[in-house]
């Protein structure tokens, strides 16, 4: 299975950070990340939010911008408050071990998208990859791609990819 770890896209200025919309360049992010997720083939069985507005914002633009590419369905996103911010980092990893044992995520056939915060998404990837936690960084709505049917002992996962708006700005989407 696939698993996609995604930074919220850019969000507003606000007062109450719970409440915090996409800007119009978090809308646009996210569907260049649509686009390039969608040039990769998988299918997308389930994206999983924090409760928070950016991030099911960032999730219900992705799953459109995908569903109007593949002439699918919408997905809707699941929140799940295990995702909230600092859910990792003052919780540890048991919340990552939850959130893929549960009855939900198995039924997941080929790729998930998690839809997170910093610098939690940072710890998860840590985490699944064995790898240090500064060897990551999570630019707003950029993702990375694993693989969690490794064999590897030291990890759970494998890293596939990892990629940023910018580089999708730069390198995909020139005329």
């Amino acid at each position: 299975m696939k698993l996609i770890l995604m930074r919220h896209a850019q969000a507003e200025s606000s007062q109450d950070d719970f409440q915090r919309g996409l800007t119009k360049e978090g809308e646009e992010d996210s569907e260049k990340m649509a686009q390039f997720l969608y040039s990769c083939k998988w299918n997308i069985n389930q994206i999983r939010v924090s409760p928070l507005v950016r991030s099911y914002e960032t999730g219900k633009n992705l799953a459109s911008s995908l569903a109007k590419l593949s002439s699918t369905h919408i997905l809707e996103p699941i929140k799940d408050d295990r995702l909230r911010p600092e859910g990792f980092s003052s919780k540890g990893y048991g919340p990552i071990e939850e959130i893929l044992s549960s009855p939900d995520m198995t039924q997941v056939k080929q790729s998930c998208v998690w839809i997170l915060h910093a610098p939690d998404i940072s710890y998860a990837a840590s985490y699944l990859t064995g790898m240090p936690i500064g060897n990551y960084f999570f630019p707003l709505a950029s993702m990375l791609a694993l693989n969690l049917q490794t064999s590897i002992h030291s990890q759970k996962a494998a890293q596939i990819w990892q990629i940023y708006p910018e580089c999708i700005k730069r390198f995909f989407l020139q005329e």
